[in-house]
C-alpha cells in the first residue's frame, strides 16, 4: 500500500480546477474526490500510469463561484488503497450572472410604490453582487433615469409613477445579468374567486386556486402574500409555472395574520388577481384593548380608533365591540367589522355613560383596558336660541352705528326731544344765597301791613319760593326780589321783631 498523495494549490477557472498530485512512488491508480459546500463527494479517477513523482490533473465540470474541497488516493495495479491526502480547497472564479433577477411591484396608492427584487442565489448570481442598476422609464412623461444601488438593497421607491417601466440588473465582477423589466400597472387586473387558504400544519399553510378562465390560458403565477396593513414593508412573493394551481407557504408566523392575492399572467401581463386574507396558523384572544376616543356632539358620540399592535392582536382580528352604559347599569354592545376605524352612535337620551372597546379574534374576545365617562345634556330650545341671536345682532348694529359721529349727534338729537325740561334747583339760585343765614335755612325781610294778628298766631308763616328760570337778556329782570316774589302780609306788635322762615 502506497503512502498517502500530497496535493498542490489547485489553480482554477470558472468551471475547472488543476491540482497538482505528488507521490513518493510510481502508482497505477489514482483517485481524486471533490465536493463543493453542503455536497457529497464526486469521484474522478485516473488510471493513467504515472511517469514521474509530480503530475497535474484537471478536473472539469465544475461550477462558478464555488468553493471546491479536493482529496485524493491511490494505489498499486493490485493491493490496497493508499490513506486519503489532506483536504484541499480552492475558489472557482467568477461568471457574469445567468438570469435575469425576479422583480415584483406592489403599490398602496400612486404615491407609495415599490419594485422589488430577489437575492438571487449562487447558481443564478454566479458571483459576488456588487451593486444593482435600476433604470425608471415613463411614456407619459419621457422621464429615463438611471440608479445604482449597494448590494444590500432589495426594493426601490417610485412616486406617481403610474405606468413607468422598471428595469433591474445585478453586477458582478464579470459583468451585468439580463434585464429584468416589469410594468408598473398590474393592479389593474381583474378580480376572480377567492383563493382557498389551508393550514398544512406547524408554521406552514396551503394557498390554492382555480385556473383562471382566460383565453389564451396564463402562462405564470405569482403568489403574494404579507402582514396584514405591512404590505410595503414586508412583501413576500414566489414565480410559479401556468400549470401550477397551489403553493406551500412555509414563513408564516404565529399570532400574526397574513393577506395577499393570486396573479395570472399572461406574456408578462397580468389577466386575473385572486385575494386572499385572514390567514394565520396560531392564534389566540388579543391581550389588550384597543386605544379610542370619543366626541360628543349633541345626543351624537362618535368613537375613533387605532390598531392594536401586531404582538397583542393574537391572530387575526374579527370584530371590535364598543360598550356604552348608562347610570342605571344597562350595557348596549355595538359590533364592528374589524375593517372599520370609526363608529357613530346616534340618539342618546341626556345623561351620564360610561364607554368602553374589546377586540376580537376567533379565539375570544379581548379585556377591556380603559373606561371613559361621557355626558349627554339637553340641548337649548332652538327658538330662544334664535331670539338671542337676533337681539345680539341688533346690539351690534346698535353699536357700529353709534360709532359714528353724525348718527351718534341725531341720535342724542331724538332723545333730547323725548325729555323733560330741567328744572333749576333753587337753592342754587342768587336770591337764596343771600338770604342765606345757616345751612339749609333762609332769612326773609318781609313788609307787614297794618292789619292786627292775633297772639295766638306764634307760629311762622311759610312761603313756598320758586326761581324761574333764567330769561333771554332782552326780558327785563325784576329790580326787588322780596317785593316781587313775597305777598304783603300784616303782622301783629308782637311778632314784628320775629324773623320768619322760609322754608325751600
Amino acid at each position: 500500500m502506497p503512502s498517502a498523495p500530497v496535493l498542490g494549490k489547485p489553480k482554477c477557472s470558472s468551471r475547472e480546477c488543476i491540482i497538482e498530485v505528488e507521490q513518493s512512488v510510481r502508482t497505477q491508480h489514482l483517485e481524486i474526490e471533490y465536493k463543493a459546500a453542503g455536497q457529497a463527494w464526486t469521484s474522478y479517477q485516473d488510471q493513467s500510469v504515472q511517469m514521474s513523482a509530480v503530475q497535474n490533473r484537471s478536473i472539469s465540470s465544475l461550477k462558478p463561484y464555488r468553493l471546491y474541497c479536493f482529496r485524493a488516493r491511490s494505489k498499486f495495479s493490485t493491493g490496497l488503497w493508499s490513506p486519503w491526502s489532506a483536504n484541499i480547497s480552492s475558489w472557482t472564479q467568477e461568471e457574469a450572472p445567468a438570469k435575469e433577477l425576479d422583480v415584483w411591484f406592489a403599490a398602496s396608492d400612486l404615491k407609495s410604490q415599490r419594485v422589488y427584487w430577489k437575492e438571487e442565489n449562487v447558481s443564478i448570481s454566479r458571483g459576488k453582487i456588487t451593486e444593482y442598476k435600476v433604470r425608471v422609464y415613463s411614456p407619459d412623461s419621457g422621464l429615463n433615469s438611471i440608479t445604482n444601488f449597494t448590494s444590500d438593497a432589495r426594493n426601490y421607491s417610485l412616486s406617481n409613477c403610474a405606468n413607468c417601466e422598471v428595469t433591474v440588473w445585478a453586477r458582478n465582477s464579470k459583468g451585468l445579468s439580463p434585464p429584468a423589466t416589469i410594468t408598473a400597472r398590474h393592479t389593474k387586473a381583474q378580480a376572480s374567486q377567492d383563493a382557498q387558504v389551508t393550514v398544512a400544519g406547524g408554521h406552514n399553510v396551503t394557498i390554492s386556486w382555480r385556473k383562471a378562465e382566460t383565453t389564451p390560458p396564463p402562462t405564470a403565477y405569482v403568489v403574494e402574500w404579507y402582514p396584514e396593513g405591512h404590505k410595503l414593508e414586508e412583501l413576500r412573493w414566489v414565480r410559479l409555472e401556468g400549470n401550477d394551481h397551489n403553493v406551500v407557504i412555509t414563513d408564516i408566523k404565529p399570532y400574526e395574520c397574513y393577506e395577499g392575492a393570486v396573479y395570472a399572467f399572461y406574456n408578462e401581463k397580468p389577466v386575473s388577481r385572486t385575494m386572499f386574507a385572514g390567514v394565520t396558523t396560531v392564534m389566540s384572544a388579543p391581550t389588550a384593548a384597543p386605544s379610542f376616543e370619543e366626541k360628543v356632539e349633541g345626543h351624537t358620540v362618535r368613537v375613533t380608533w387605532s390598531e392594536l399592535p401586531r404582538s397583542q392582536r393574537g391572530g387575526c382580528i374579527t370584530n371590535y365591540t364598543i360598550y356604552l352604559e348608562n347610570d342605571s347599569g344597562n350595557q348596549e354592545p355595538y359590533s364592528v367589522p374589524a375593517s372599520e376605524r370609526m363608529y357613530v352612535i346616534k340618539d342618546l337620551p341626556p345623561g351620564v355613560y360610561s364607554l368602553w372597546m374589546t377586540a376580537s379574534t376567533a379565539k375570544g374576545e379581548g379585556p377591556a383596558d380603559q373606561k371613559l365617562k361621557i355626558f349627554i345634556q339637553e340641548e337649548t330650545p332652538l327658538f330662544l336660541l334664535l331670539v338671542f341671536v337676533f337681539i345680539l345682532l341688533i346690539a351690534l348694529v346698535v353699536l357700529c352705528l353709534c360709532q359714528s359721529s353724525s348718527v351718534k349727534q341725531k341720535f342724542c338729537v331724538f332723545f333730547k326731544c323725548l325729555m323733560l325740561d330741567d328744572v333749576p334747583d333753587p337753592r342754587n339760585s342768587k336770591w337764596a344765597k343771600e338770604c342765606t343765614q345757616e345751612k339749609g335755612k333762609m332769612n326773609l325781610q318781609l313788609q307787614l301791613s297794618n292789619t292786627s294778628i292775633t297772639e295766638e298766631e306764634e307760629e311762622p308763616i311759610l312761603v313756598d319760593v320758586e326761581e324761574l328760570p333764567k330769561q333771554n337778556s332782552d326780558v327785563s329782570k325784576p329790580t326787588n326780589v322780596s317785593s316781587q316774589l313775597l305777598p304783603q302780609i300784616s303782622l301783629s306788635p308782637e311778632t314784628k321783631a320775629d324773623q320768619h322762615r322760609c322754608t325751600l
